[in-house]
């Protein structure tokens, strides 16, 4: 209800409609005492009732110019600018509130929250992490660093602080969904399950645990127990699009993208988000409706433009329809969106040599991106695959990459015989290994290569690739593997 989180000195007078004498009140209130923060807040919120956003605010700011850095004051000046639709002068308000106010556990857990929505949870991290060193053990400081620590993929660090919630908060389903949630994030998936059954014990109409357990049952094959989850799910909340984003992905398990479409559509329609504009450009694909799936992306990156992960498997499709000028310009939004995403880069990159454009690449930006992620010890296998071909093989390295060159050439007879922790060695000193690195990986088909890109270097698993790519998992082993050998 529009400005319920609002305190009035006389809430009855509000309860009971009698707006005109409780704004009569705090007026008289404040000519006595000018830009007092209570009653500015009170007129504030009965401006917002009316849908007066412009008066709510303007009677804030005035309070705001008496009480720099009120935290009350900032904190609803955010909230009406958020709920104008001002994300960033919302955000601006949130990190005053906590810059003049650094001890105030709710201004960090408004900002931690924002900071998530906004795509950016190594912040959110900090500013969690900073209020907690005072305020140890808060509940909702927890929430926002558990929430946190998992957008930003650190899962050992996701489960310990989810754990700890739930040792405070041994009855709170919340708590251990939160804790089920980093454990999938972790790959945990008997964590996950008997966190999920955790929760249903404590809140047996959760639906979202009950979704969750589908989504566990899905990556273990197990769909019977999903069609049963289904059937309780569809009789109960028949218009959840998270319902319906279940079915189709068991649509997808069972090789029926055509059937995945419109549940998908109404998924999408229902919750738009990312991940089901994803799955419904896979589930499109699949049914080899290619331009429906060009479609679905191009649509939702034009309403978000910010969205790096659907533009960039927006250029991999157009990439593999050939239209190399349009995949150039989606993976160049994805690699300025999202710099550290060394997969866009790593096709943004074959997409210019293509097309001829290799003189405009940044190559010491891109040695200094790929080097690390491709030379650890723990993702050299995509380059070990063609190693381990041409020992099997046992013909002239250079064959397998046309017009190689004298570095190159030396570098694949070095590892031809080399060990692995050798190669490694190696690579960290040459340059060359990189660009040799790409060429080999250009060979592959690009949906071969986006496969071996997301298992070995984004470290996905097989079942999140699957859901990713809208295939079966036994669709992604097999390409994994064809690409071992190509």
């Amino acid at each position: 209800m529009p400005g319920s989180h609002f305190f009035a000195k006389s809430p009855g007078d509000i309860g009971l409609n009698k707006e005109a004498a409780a704004q009569t009140e705090f007026a008289k209130a404040l000519e006595i005492h000018p830009g007092d923060p209570d009653a500015s807040a009170n007129l504030s919120a009965l401006a917002v009732r009316k849908g007066d956003l412009a008066s709510a605010r303007k009677y804030l700011e005035a309070s705001l110019d008496k009480n720099p850095g009120n935290v009350r004051t900032l904190l609803r000046l955010a909230e009406i600018e958020q709920r104008e639709g001002n994300p960033n002068k919302g955000g601006a308000y949130l990190e005053s509130a906590v810059k003049s106010n650094p001890d105030s556990v709710l201004a960090r857990i408004r900002l931690g929250r924002f900071l998530i929505a906004r795509r950016d949870p190594l912040k959110a991290v900090t500013v969690a992490q900073e209020g907690l060193q005072k305020s140890k053990n808060d509940i909702g400081l927890l929430e926002v660093l558990a929430t946190a620590q998992i957008a930003a993929r650190q899962k050992s660090d996701a489960v310990g602080t989810a754990r700890l919630l739930t040792q405070l908060r041994p009855r709170s389903a919340g708590a251990h969904y939160l804790l089920a949630t980093a454990y999938e994030a972790s790959g945990d998936y008997s964590g996950m399950k008997a966190s999920l059954d955790e929760v249903v014990k404590l809140d047996p109409a959760n639906v979202p645990a009950r979704i969750a357990l589908a989504r566990y049952y899905l990556s273990q094959n197990k769909t019977d127990e999903v069609e049963k989850l289904l059937a309780d799910l569809k009789q109960r909340n028949r218009d959840n699009p998270d319902v319906a984003a279940i079915e189709g992905l068991l649509a997808l398990k069972e090789n029926r993208p055509k059937d995945a479409v419109p549940l998908f559509e109404k998924a999408l329609d229902g919750r738009p988000v990312g991940e089901y504009a994803l799955r419904l450009a896979a589930a499109k694909w699949g049914s080899q409706d290619h331009e429906g799936a060009i479609a679905t992306l191009r649509d939702w990156t034009q309403k978000v433009p910010g969205d790096a992960i659907a533009l960039w498997q927006l250029g991999g499709y157009y990439q593999a329809s050939g239209k190399l000028d349009d995949a150039r310009r989606a993976l160049s939004s994805a690699v300025e969106k999202a710099p550290g995403n060394w997969a866009a880069q790593n096709d943004l990159a074959w997409v210019m040599l293509k097309m001829g454009d290799a003189s405009k690449l940044d190559l010491k930006r891109l040695r200094g991106a790929g080097i690390g992620a491709l030379f650890r010890p723990s993702q050299l296998e995509p380059l070990g695959i063609s190693y381990d071909e041409l020992r099997r093989r046992r013909r002239r390295p250079e064959e397998l990459v046309e017009d190689c060159s004298a570095p190159e050439a030396q570098w694949l007879q070095l590892v031809s015989d080399a060990s692995p922790e050798e190669i490694v060695g190696a690579a960290e000193e040459r340059r060359e290994a990189y660009d040799l690195a790409h060429r080999l990986l250009g060979t592959l088909r690009p949906e071969d290569r986006m496969v071996l890109i997301l298992k070995d270097s984004e470290e996905l698993g097989v079942s999140e690739i699957a859901t990713m790519l809208g295939w079966s998992e036994a669709k992604v082993k097999i390409r994994a593997f064809r690409a071992r050998q190509a």
